[in-house]
C-alpha cells in the first residue's frame, strides 16, 4: 500500500519519508525529487520557466502515475493535496499522514537561507512578510490536509510511534487484502471511514 505523507514546506516529510521507508523496507517516492528528475532542474527553475499552474498540473499527473502495488511511502510536495482533487485520490489509494507543525515552528525553519531559497514562494520575502505568509497560507490549505486518516505532530510525539502506526496500517491493509482474495471468507472493515472530525491525533510526549 502506499503512505502519502502530506503537510506544509518546512514539516520535515522528506527526512521522516526516508527514515520510514528505511526502517520499513519499502519503496519510497518524492513526487518534488521525481519532478527535477524529469524537468531537468530543481523546483524553482521549474516555477519560474514554467509558473505554478503548469508545476501543478505536472505534480498532479505524476501522482497518478506512482505505482500502488506493494508498499511505498510517498513524500508529497506542500501544495500537492490542495489542487486537482489530490487530497481524494490519495485518500482512495492509500493512507494520508498529516504532519501537523505549528505555523511560527514552520516559519522558523524556513527563514534558514538553505531552506528559504528552494522555495519559490518564500524567496522575496522579508522576516515579517514570512511570518504572515506562512500562517495565511497555511490557513488556506489546512482544510485539505485534516483530511488526512491520521495527524502526526512531531513536536509532540516520536517517530517510533508513527512507525508503529504504519505497521499497524500496513498489517490492516494486508488482512483486508488476504479476505478479499479468499473465495468465501467473510471479512469485516477494520477502520471506519474517516472524516475531518474523527482524524486521529498522537498524543504521546516526546521523551
Amino acid at each position: 500500500m502506499n503512505i502519502y505523507l502530506i503537510g506544509f514546506m518546512g514539516c520535515g516529510k522528506s527526512e521522516t519519508g526516508k527514515e520510514l521507508a528505511s526502517a520499513l523496507g519499502w519503496e519510497l517516492s518524492d513526487t518534488d525529487a521525481l519532478l527535477e528528475e524529469k524537468f531537468g532542474t530543481d523546483i524553482p527553475g521549474i516555477f519560474d520557466r514554467y509558473g505554478e499552474k503548469r508545476f501543478r498540473e505536472e505534480e498532479s499527473k505524476l501522482l497518478r502515475t506512482l505505482p500502488r502495488q506493494g508498499n511505498r511511502i510517498v513524500v508529497t510536495g506542500g501544495g500537492l493535496p490542495c489542487f486537482h482533487g489530490n487530497m481524494d485520490y490519495m485518500n482512495r489509494n492509500g493512507h494520508t499522514v498529516y504532519m501537523e507543525v505549528p505555523a511560527p515552528v514552520l516559519a522558523a525553519r524556513l527563514a534558514q537561507p538553505e531552506n528559504k531559497n528552494q522555495r519559490p514562494l518564500l524567496r522575496d520575502l522579508g522576516p515579517e512578510a514570512l511570518d504572515a505568509f506562512v500562517e495565511n497560507l497555511l490557513g488556506s490549505r489546512d482544510c485539505f490536509y485534516r483530511k488526512a486518516h491520521f495527524v502526526f505532530k512531531p513536536q509532540e510525539a516520536p517517530l517510533a510511534a508513527l512507525f508503529r502506526h504504519v505497521k499497524k496500517v500496513a498489517g490492516e491493509n494486508a488482512e483486508n487484502e488476504a479476505g478479499r482474495e479468499t473465495p468465501g471468507l467473510r471479512h469485516e472493515a477494520i477502520e471506519k471511514p474517516v472524516n475531518q472530525t474523527e482524524s486521529q491525533t498522537l498524543k504521546t510526549k516526546t521523551e
